[in-house]
């Protein structure tokens, strides 16, 4: 059977992370906050979807994980949507009532802009500091947390 090698340029297209996804908790280790589940969604110009869960999580303060394509892509998606599922635990400060919540976060991102490389995405929960960016919602009910996506560049 005759092979086509893909040659140096299509694996280092393999290397370029467009489709990586940093998934990290940038919260403080008093604010009891964990990301135990993220499923995802990387949508392909053509309307293709490829998608990932992971249930086995347990990102606490300062923690991330990265999610690849598999198998691996040199293409950039058109869209990615993320569901990020965090526990609060009871007593966290970030909590009005101090009780334990676990709260599913949708977020999605485009990616950069017309002209400049993407560079995978980032995504996770983020202790608010009195600004809110385009790219980040507020955790309903846990006014001092944010969650975001966005392509990094």
């Amino acid at each position: 059977m005759a092979t086509t090698p893909l040659g140096f340029a299509g694996l280092a297209e393999l290397l370029g992370d467009q489709a990586r996804v940093r998934v990290r908790n940038a919260t403080t280790p008093d604010d009891l906050t964990s990301v135990v589940a993220v499923a995802l969604a990387r949508h392909a110009g053509d309307g293709s979807v490829r998608s990932d869960v992971e249930f086995g999580l347990d990102l606490a303060a300062g923690e991330e994980a990265f999610f690849e394509p598999r198998p691996p892509s040199a293409e950039v998606p058109a869209l990615l949507e993320l569901l990020l599922r965090v526990r609060i635990d009871a007593g966290s400060p970030a909590s009005a009532d101090g009780e334990a919540a676990l709260i599913d976060l949708y977020l999605k991102a485009e990616p950069a802009g017309p002209g400049e490389a993407a560079r995978g995405f980032d995504c996770g929960i983020r202790r608010h500091d009195g600004e809110i960016e385009a790219d980040e919602q507020l955790l309903p009910g846990f006014a001092e947390l944010a969650a975001f996506a966005r392509a990094m560049r």
